[in-house]
């Protein structure tokens, strides 16, 4: 069954174009135990009652989220709901919590497609290069010989680290960069900032890269 889409608020709609959309690069908002009070109290004055109310909503955020393909829906649960926090944090009257953050859940859902569809290009880019370097090299077209240049002149570790993150797919995919964080002692949230900070680099010298090479023509 189709889930039913978020009925705007319009107000709480105005108020989020205020919140910049998450970026790993961006100095992330942190929930408290305060504002975590906050929102609960926003479900019921009783706590054992809010409590109860609260997982009710994680789970349909996260069948939300599901629904539409996000994928790692948990984390964009949990970016709806510290959105929502924040507003209650910095004193912001919301007398309808649910219809707020249906609104929020819409808006998070849109930047998520964004986000996918930056990793699928990158993505697309690391599966063309290995296909690309065995193949001569005057068949290349620039973007490709300027990504397979900006590829390896990153340090030896930088570049296994960037291959693995995109190396696999679906639930293996999931798996493997648990498994990566893991490894490297640290927590997902700051694998993603490491890996996006990597292809935001690799996105910037391929675009002047090819920028030179129209140039040099």
């Amino acid at each position: 069954m189709t889930p039913i889409e978020p009925q705007p608020d319009s107000r709480a709609a105005e108020e989020l174009q205020e919140l910049p959309a998450t970026s790993p690069s961006q100095n992330k908002w942190i929930p408290t135990e305060q504002s975590f009070e906050k929102l609960l109290a926003s479900f019921d004055s009783d706590r054992d009652e809010a409590g109860r109310h609260y997982e009710k909503v994680r789970v349909k955020l996260l069948r939300y989220f599901e629904w539409y393909k996000i994928a790692d829906a948990d984390r964009y649960v949990d970016e709806t709901l510290d959105r929502v926090m924040r507003k209650l944090d910095e004193g912001e009257a919301i007398t309808n919590t649910m219809a707020y953050i249906n609104t929020v859940a819409s808006f998070v859902r849109k930047e998520a497609w964004k986000r996918q569809e930056q990793v699928r290009k990158i993505e697309a880019e690391i599966q063309r290069t290995a296909v690309v370097t065995h193949e001569d090299e005057g068949d290349e077209t620039p973007r490709q010989r300027c990504f397979d240049r900006c590829l390896g002149n990153l340090p030896i570790e930088t570049r296994i680290l960037i291959s693995e993150y995109y190396s696999e797919e679906g639930s293996v995919k999931i798996r493997r960069r648990r498994e990566m964080a893991q490894r490297l002692g640290i927590g997902l949230n700051a694998l993603r900032l490491r890996t996006h900070k990597i292809r935001i680099s690799l996105e910037t010298c391929v675009k002047d890269c090819v920028s030179h090479f129209a140039l040099s023509k």
